[in-house]
Order: C-alpha cells, then sequence, then structure tokens
C-alpha cells in the first residue's frame, strides 16, 4: 500500500459520510445512474459499455468515472469521464473537476463496481450526493452504502454487477 492509499484510508476512517438524505426508489422509476469503476481492464470497459446501453434503452440518464493507472486511449467507445492517481494529492485529497462534478451529481442510484477495496473509490462515496450508493459487501464500508451485495472472494465484476440489477430489480419499494 503506497502513502497515498494509506492517507485516504485514514480519511475515510475519520469523515463521516456527508449529510445528505438517503433514500431508494423502485430501480424501475430510477431516472439518473452514476458508475464508478476500474477502467483499466479492457474487458471492465466492455462490462460498463454494454451496462451502459442496457441503462440508457430504459430511459436512465447515466454517468460513469473511471480510475485509470494510465490516461484511456481516446478510441474508446464509452463516454466517460476519469480520474489517475495524479489527481490523488500527497494529502489524499482527488483534485479533479470531473471527480468533483461526479461527487456532486444527484443520481438516484450510484453503483460502485469494483471487487477489492480502493481507498479513492471510499473517498468518492462518502462525499457522493447520489440517494443510494450501491456496492460489494466490505463490512468497515457499510456507511458508504445503502444497498450491498456479498460476494466470495475472486468474484468476477459481471457476476456482481448481475447480481447487484437482480436485487435491485425484485425490490418494489
Amino acid at each position: 500500500m503506497n502513502l497515498k492509499s494509506v492517507l485516504l484510508s485514514w480519511k475515510d476512517k475519520n469523515l463521516r459520510t456527508e449529510n445528505i438524505i438517503r433514500k431508494h426508489i423502485p430501480f424501475a422509476e430510477a431516472r439518473t445512474i452514476g458508475i464508478l469503476f476500474h477502467a483499466d481492464e479492457e474487458s471492465h470497459i466492455n462490462i460498463v459499455s454494454k451496462l451502459v446501453n442496457q441503462l440508457e434503452h430504459d430511459h436512465k440518464k447515466v454517468k460513469v468515472l473511471g480510475y485509470a493507472t494510465q490516461p484511456i486511449s481516446v478510441s474508446n467507445k464509452l463516454i466517460m469521464s476519469e480520474f489517475t492517481k495524479k489527481d490523488i494529492t500527497g494529502s489524499g485529497q482527488i483534485k479533479n473537476e470531473k471527480v468533483n462534478e461526479f461527487i456532486h451529481a444527484e443520481f438516484d442510484y450510484l453503483f460502485c463496481l469494483h471487487t477489492e477495496n480502493f481507498p479513492p473509490f471510499n473517498y468518492i462515496l462518502q462525499r457522493s450526493h447520489a440517494r443510494c450508493r450501491v456496492g460489494r459487501f466490505e463490512a468497515e464500508h457499510t456507511p458508504l452504502y445503502e444497498f450491498m451485495i456479498d460476494t466470495p472472494p475472486g468474484t468476477l465484476l459481471v457476476s456482481l454487477l448481475n447480481q447487484i440489477l437482480h436485487y435491485l430489480k425484485e425490490i418494489k419499494h
């Protein structure tokens, strides 16, 4: 773990989530969806691209924010904002206007699609203005989410996503 990750983890433990009204609505009624994911793997980009197409087909407005260790090629078909480790300051803050816009967007649902703990995502989730934050279960991060899916170690991103969509569609109230 590098120094920036340590600082972000420490800030996560010492920062309360913002005073945002959190509540879920039936997924069928949701109009705005945010997606936060690791954009380093082509397979993850393809999975998220298919999800965006499916959600837009269901008349939902979607914004995507991807983290990449290197800037993403412009040939990518997925329209998204991105941030890299260069956007994380020595004190653990993320300095990127697109990240700030994403944090302040009032999504009906924010999907955090990752299969391992990643402190910059926790930073974004804590500050997010989304009404319902959804992601993988991690006991130490339950304050960051309104809805979590418990998956075994090694679960693939597509499996996590399928479970999220399945359960959100089953909840009626």
